[in-house]
């Protein structure tokens, strides 16, 4: 016995296991049986002996076959109707009957219950003349031998599901037994004006027919993928966040209309479906692949910049080539943003890139180039003054103590040094931030060598020219000083001899 319970724990454990696993949700899985009560909207009496006489508004009413003296047989039947509205229209109906109360029995007798073949009557107007055809055959009877509550089974319940797809009214009749026409019954019914319960009751059963919903998830190749999915009706979430396996969810729902939202990476897809049947819907998505985006930061001159460039808000720094690469799961678009210091200023330039392949792409910096200029005499002197920068465009720099700066544009300058009269110090091309360096003649205020050094953008501070390096007279004591020392130092040692 043990080793058969142990068995059973078990299985229990695997089908646990599974169906954690499984994509089927079992949201509504389960059909449950749904019961209401009904009553009459209108009911009357229709009577043989006075055809043209309505009998609508009474509480208690007779309906049979009773006999009388020098007339026969007279025929009271009762109509009765209900309305339909508050049924689902898609239900899927098992039960239904007619529940009516016999306050008194005159004559005992069988009774059925038999449907009227339109709505379009009402209980102030219906007659015996003008009361609608009824069906021939009866869906039930009782044989009512004392008063008290019947229950008539209705077995047309395809004529209710009409019904609820027209105007959801439905009539019913309640008659004497018409296969035996010559004999005499007769009872009290109460009517729906009586109420408190008593009135004409109809008892409807019916369930929610539920379908299975498959949802898939393919890529841009059909094949699947897995994400997230929800289902809503109306304004609820009935599934949310469900999860695919193997690019599939599926999940056994009721009747009705849903939204299907599915999520996959940033996206989301939607649609509608009315579920009147099982179905399967596709969603279709773009599946993202690791693609790398590499970017050659230049400036207008074509020459790479070491860049701080950044892909979204993830900063990368150029290499020396000016390449910065950045790895990303798309297609994607992706906003790029490089920028170089130079000096003390800053250029950028921004670009949006859609990433649906690994690829190459070059962003152009436009920007001026720094140009450090060092002016001093041939006596080792430093020069202050006016350089004037024309040509391709009119520039004043400040030269103090030997130094100055300017940002110019990519091209050629004309340099001149203010001094009585101008200095010509030649052009320079423009073409990368470089040091310009110009030593004057003071004797003949000429230029005796102007030269170009490049340097980096990197450089934020100038640099001091070395007093040493800077010819003049310095040099010269530096020397004697050293010629002195010398003469000295022989001295000392022809004494110590």
């Amino acid at each position: 016995m043990r080793d058969i319970v142990k068995v059973i724990i078990a299985i229990g454990f695997l089908l646990g296991a599974y169906l954690s696993q499984s994509p089927y949700n079992p949201f509504f899985a389960s059909q449950t049986s749904t019961t209401v009560s009904l009553y009459a909207v209108e009911d009357a009496k229709v009577l043989s002996l006075y055809p043209s006489n309505n009998y609508g508004i009474t509480s208690v009413t007779t309906v049979g076959r009773p006999y009388e003296t020098g007339v026969g047989l007279i025929y009271h039947y009762l109509w009765m109707k209900f309305d339909l509205s508050t049924i689902p229209t898609y239900a899927s109906i098992s039960d239904v009957y007619i529940q009516v109360y016999c306050e008194y029995v005159g004559k005992t007798g069988f009774y059925e219950l038999t449907r009227g073949t339109a709505d379009t009557w009402t209980e102030t107007a219906i007659t015996w003349n003008n009361q609608p055809a009824i069906d021939v055959g009866a869906y039930d009877s009782w044989n009512v031998l004392s008063a008290g509550s019947f229950r008539f089974y209705y077995g047309g319940a395809s004529k209710i599901v009409d019904a609820l797809k027209s105007d959801k009214k439905i009539s019913f009749v309640l008659v004497p037994d018409r296969d035996h026409p010559s004999e005499e019954t007769w009872s009290n019914w109460r009517c729906r004006e009586y109420g408190g319960g008593f009135q004409p009751t109809m008892l409807v059963t019916y369930t929610i027919p539920t379908y299975t919903l498959t949802v898939n998830f393919r890529d841009q190749n059909n094949n699947p993928i897995d994400g997230k999915v929800s289902v809503i009706k109306d304004t609820t979430e009935v599934v949310s966040d469900a999860s695919t396996t193997g690019g599939t969810w599926y999940g056994t729902l009721e009747y009705g209309q849903y939204k299907i939202k599915g999520f996959y990476e940033t996206q989301t897809k939607e649609t509608t479906v009315t579920l009147d049947t099982s179905k399967t819907v596709t969603l279709s998505f773009t599946a993202l692949v690791q693609y790398t985006l590499t970017v050659v930061v230049k400036d207008q001159l074509n020459n790479p910049l070491i860049a701080l460039v950044y892909f979204d808000t993830t900063p990368k720094t150029a290499d020396a080539t000016g390449k910065a690469m950045y790895t990303i799961a798309g297609p994607v678009s992706v906003s790029v943003t490089a920028s170089i210091n130079v000096g003390e200023q800053t250029f950028e330039t921004s670009k949006t890139i859609l990433v649906d392949r690994s690829k190459t792409e070059t962003i152009t910096i436009t920007r001026r180039f720094w140009f450090r200029f060092f002016i001093n005499y041939t006596d080792g002197s430093l020069a202050s003054g006016t350089l004037s920068l024309s040509n391709k465009e009119s520039l004043s720099v400040s030269i103090s103590n030997g130094y100055g700066e300017a940002y110019l544009l990519d091209g050629r300058y004309k340099l001149t040094f203010s001094a009585s009269p101008t200095i010509d110090l030649g052009t320079i091309d423009v073409t990368a931030d470089k040091d310009v360096y110009a030593t004057i003649s003071k004797e003949t205020l000429e230029s005796t060598t102007t030269t170009e050094t490049t340097t980096t953008t990197t450089v934020t501070t100038p640099p001091t020219v070395p007093f040493y390096l800077i010819p003049g007279p310095y040099i010269y004591i530096l020397i004697g000083v050293l010629v002195i020392l010398g003469v000295v130092a022989l001295i000392v040692r022809r004494k110590t001899k």
